[in-house]
């Protein structure tokens, strides 16, 4: 959990530096850079990861609630 967070916190970053970057070239009068198709796969593939692991949360406390149940019947 604390790679996958960590991994979210440097997404966080790529992308906070890069719309700086394209604020500092806004300002300087140049023309702003597209984001990139690398930062748009590095975006994603963060956003795949977070819906994995709440459906895998969601699933764990599923099972939590079922071994309780079932312990609770004998």
């Amino acid at each position: 959990m604390a790679e996958v967070k960590r991994s979210d916190l440097c997404t966080e970053l790529i992308a906070a530096e890069a719309k700086e970057r394209a604020k500092t070239r806004k300002a300087a009068g140049l023309p702003v850079e597209d984001e990139s198709p690398a930062m748009a796969a590095i975006e994603d593939d963060a956003s795949k990861r977070r819906n994995v692991l709440q459906e895998a949360l969601e699933l764990d406390k599923d099972m939590q609630i079922a071994t309780q149940t079932l312990c609770s019947l004998h």
